[in-house]
């Protein structure tokens, strides 16, 4: 077999509708392109099917009927949900055949691909473990399918807070000389923007000068259920001068 060589990067989240990870590997890819002597880091998928530009690129949001009311899934979404357990295993076969060629295997998403590369895999926290009730149904039978075997597989773990550093020595018994804590950077967009492109934005959403901002997907583990309930026990007043925004 040839040198390994540079890292491998699992990036199949960025070919989704970008969530927390989604925007956590795009962010980080662009941030190591920038660094001149940084490693060289290969993203699987966009490098197999050629299209670099598309790194970050979201899957089309579905659109609901204008009436609101929830439609039956069609022919073609049956036959997706029937295809998609054979297109991961074939996704994840390509996957170990590159890593045969690499140094190093980056899994940004908690569960790594089964494979002999050496392995660092990044944890944002344990809720699935923690909190099943508060994730699908799907995702609990991949974390109890395969999450042991991945931290088996992992050989050092990049925890994104100091809590999911802790969490994971208490609760998975992880030596901490194992778990480096890497945190979250903002975005450039989260820093103080011009008052012109405030107002902009403003103008062209209908907001208010002040207002109760939520960002986040719509799922029981980010509670907008009880956001909602303590929103509606403001005072009236309030709730009239502090609009809620929800953003996801």
């Amino acid at each position: 077999m040839s040198r390994r060589t540079g890292v491998i990067l699992n990036d199949r989240v960025l070919f989704q509708s970008l969530t927390g990870v989604g925007n956590y590997v795009q962010t980080l890819l662009a941030a190591l392109r920038k660094l001149p002597e940084g490693p060289d880091v290969r993203p699987f998928l966009s490098s197999l099917i050629g299209a670099p530009s598309r790194v970050g690129a979201t899957a089309p949001r579905p659109t609901a009927p204008a009436d609101g009311r929830a439609t039956r899934p069609g022919r073609p979404r049956r036959v997706r949900r029937w295809l998609r357990p054979a297109l991961l295993r074939a996704y994840a076969t390509g996957f170990r055949w590159a890593a045969r060629r690499s140094a190093l295997y980056h899994e940004p998403n908690h569960i790594p691909i089964r494979c002999d590369c050496p392995t660092i895999t990044t944890i944002h926290d344990l809720s699935v473990l923690v909190h099943p009730e508060w994730h699908p149904a799907d995702r609990v039978r991949w974390y109890e399918r395969d999450f042991a075997r991945g931290l088996a597989q992992t050989e050092r773990f990049l925890a994104v807070s100091e809590y999911t550093r802790q969490e994971l020595v208490n609760r998975l018994n992880i030596a901490p000389d194992r778990i480096h804590v890497t945190p979250l950077a903002p975005r450039p967009a989260f820093r103080p923007q011009p008052p012109e492109r405030v107002a902009a934005c403003r103008r062209d959403f209908a907001l208010p000068e002040r207002f109760f901002l939520f960002v986040g997907t719509l799922e029981p583990r980010k509670n907008v259920t009880g956001l909602l309930a303590a929103y509606a026990a403001l005072p009236g007043s309030v709730r009239r001068a502090h609009p809620l925004v929800l953003a996801g």
